[in-house]
């Protein structure tokens, strides 16, 4: 009888134990789970769904760790939405806000996995495109280009001021950096703003590629 009784001692403790045991995980796969959904709260811009800018500098420093390590090509892309602010001031801050949504889906659309997409600033974005040399970094930004600027953005008759739907025609420009081995972050987004500048200054609309002669040196 002793051992009997001992026996289902045991066992109703080894039952408490692995319902214990149960609920801990539970707890912990929850947990974990909060915790990946506030990580990925505070790294996403909440207009678009892209990386904000916090995550896009730390995609941007492991990227050129990685090239740096593995000796292949980085690209880095700053798209700029042409004439934003004519958006804002003829529509409104909420047509702007569906054009900018209208054309992350759109780049997003146009990219691999293991690239990164963000949200740089107000209506400007920033592409980081892993192993992807100057020729296959110029045609995918330029696709993009392309994408935007044959393509209206429909506008929903909620976010009119009127309540009629309507479109608009956007076109979008973008300055395109190659990292150096010698580069810092600073730097290699410099040259990339300074592309954008001259694509702006030369008509918008189109892609440019950091000056050549800056390139040569470096070699």
């Amino acid at each position: 009888k002793g051992m009997h009784q001992q026996t289902r001692q045991l066992r109703t403790g080894l039952e408490a134990a692995e319902k214990r045991s149960k609920e801990l995980e539970d707890i912990v796969s929850k947990t974990t789970k909060a915790l990946h959904d506030a990580r990925q709260q505070a790294a996403t811009d909440p207009l678009t769904g892209l990386a904000n800018r916090g995550a896009f500098d730390r995609a941007l420093a492991e990227g050129m760790q990685s090239a740096r390590r593995l000796r292949r090509p980085f690209t880095l892309v700053v798209i700029d939405i042409d004439h934003f602010k004519r958006v804002n001031d003829t529509h409104g801050h909420p047509v702007g806000d569906v054009v900018i949504k209208a054309v992350a889906e759109r780049m997003r659309q146009e990219l691999r996995d293991q690239d990164t997409v963000a949200r740089y600033g107000g209506e400007e974005f920033a592409l980081l495109l892993e192993g992807a040399a100057e020729g296959i970094a110029f045609s995918v930004a330029d696709r993009i280009r392309e994408r935007i600027a044959t393509n209206p953005i429909p506008i929903p008759p909620e976010e009119s001021a009127d309540g009629q739907p309507f479109e608009v025609q956007i076109t979008r420009s973008a300055g395109l950096s190659i990292y150096r081995e010698t580069d810092s972050p600073e730097a290699f987004v410099k040259r990339a703003d300074k592309a954008l500048y001259v694509a702006k200054r030369s008509g918008r609309n189109q892609v440019k590629v950091e000056a050549r002669t800056a390139r040569r040196r470096m070699r």
